[in-house]
Parts: C-alpha cells; structure tokens; sequence
C-alpha cells in the first residue's frame, strides 16, 4: 500500500487562480476565485448542464471582497418605479386583491458586475418587479409575510443594499432546473436580503424579484415550525 501524498507536494497552482480543496467540496463555492471570465463562465455552465440533468443542489457565491466599485447603482428608470410600487400600495391600502391588479413587468436594472462573478452569461442579467405575480414572486407572494417593505419608501431602501449594490454579497442557489439568486448585505443597522429568481424552465433570462425584507426573530421562527410541520407529516 502506498503512502499518502504529503500536503506540500499536491499543491497546485493555477493560471486561473482555481485550486479544489476536498476538505472544503460540498460547502458554497467563490467563483469570483476563478479570475479566467471564460473558465469562470464554463464553470458555470457545467455546474447548470449537470444540476439540470441530474437534479442535484450547488450553491455559488460572488466575494464583494473584491468589489472596486463604489457607490449605489440605480437603474435609469427609478422615477418609474417609485410610481409605480407607490400605485400598488394605493391599490393594496384600498381593499384590492392582488389578483385583480393587472400585471406588469417593470424593470430593476440588470445585475452588477460584481455580482456576474458566479459566472452568469450576458444575456440573463434583467430583474423585473411583477405587479401582481404568482404564489412565489412579485406583489401576491411579498404581501404575504413582508408587506411592510413593500411600502415605497423601504422597498426602494432595501434594493439599494441589495441588488443596486456592488458591496453586497450574491449566492447563486441552483436546485435541479431551479434558479435564485439571493443577494445580503449587513451594515450597522442590520441584515438586508433580496432575493430574485429564474421565471420557467432553465434559460429564460428573466430574473423575477420574489421580495426584499429584514430578517426578524418571528418570521424566521415561523418558517422554523412550517419546516417541522412538514417534517413531523413526513415521518
């Protein structure tokens, strides 16, 4: 039996800058630690490929470590938006269903070049806000727990921590067909999360905003007991 390979003789370094690590396999991966765009981008591109056919989970992050960009990145259109959220909440304050509000798409900018470095291709870096929505995005799913943030004043606050912000870390969640991104920032007034997925089947290139909030204590508590609800059916 051969011995083990000692440490210091397995190091490799790459001209890309990526090195695996088994230790370290099954935890969120830095893809903004492959400095290559077209490694990074194939990469990223594999990891889809084999999570679509094989149905499996990865998760992939952007480092804002590495972020040399300053400052809020507000899309062209943000006076469109204010009216917009602002005549969503005049139809909610008045009784309206959400069902009943026509639905519209309205753009929130693509996403920032920071953010890109999980390794999203060109041509799916549009967010939208859907007016009305479905069970898992826009207007109908974000009233259902945080319809606070919804009010014009927050949601815009917390998208500026958030997606329109280059400081702000972005996880790539990737279950089987399944695409989100979630975006969290943290500054001394606490956590911020926004969180935005793929309409449809795989390659859409349409990220839907499903909501923004703050995470507190009972919500999270909330969602603890649905899981152990489901749990406890389960077994």
């Amino acid at each position: 039996i051969r011995a083990p390979t000692p440490e210091d003789k397995v190091t490799v370094d790459s001209e890309s800058g990526f090195s695996f690590d088994p230790e370290h396999a099954f935890e969120k991966f830095d893809m903004s630690s492959i400095k290559d765009a077209d490694l990074q981008a194939s990469t990223h591109a594999g990891l889809l490929n084999f999570c679509q056919k094989g149905n499996c989970h990865f998760q992939l992050m952007a480092d804002p470590e590495f972020s040399t960009n300053q400052g809020i990145h507000e899309p062209d259109n943000i006076d469109e938006i204010k009216r917009v959220i602002a005549e969503v909440n005049e139809k909610l304050d008045a009784g309206i269903n959400p069902r009943d509000i026509e639905d519209k798409a309205i753009p929130l900018g693509t996403i920032l070049p920071e953010h890109r470095t999980i390794g999203l291709a060109e041509d799916e870096l549009s967010i939208v806000f859907h007016t009305q929505g479905g069970q898992n995005h826009g207007t109908r799913h974000w009233i259902k727990n945080h319809r606070e943030t919804l009010r014009p004043e927050l949601f815009l606050e917390l998208l500026r921590k958030t997606i329109w912000n280059p400081a702000a870390q972005c996880i790539e969640d990737i279950n089987g067909t399944a695409r989100r991104l979630v975006f969290e920032h943290s500054d001394e007034a606490g956590n911020v999360i926004a969180t935005v997925f793929e309409l449809g089947e795989l390659g859409t290139k349409e990220w839907a905003l499903i909501d923004a909030w703050e995470p507190d204590t009972r919500y999270l508590q909330a969602q603890e007991k649905k899981r152990k609800n489901r749990g406890d059916r389960r077994s």
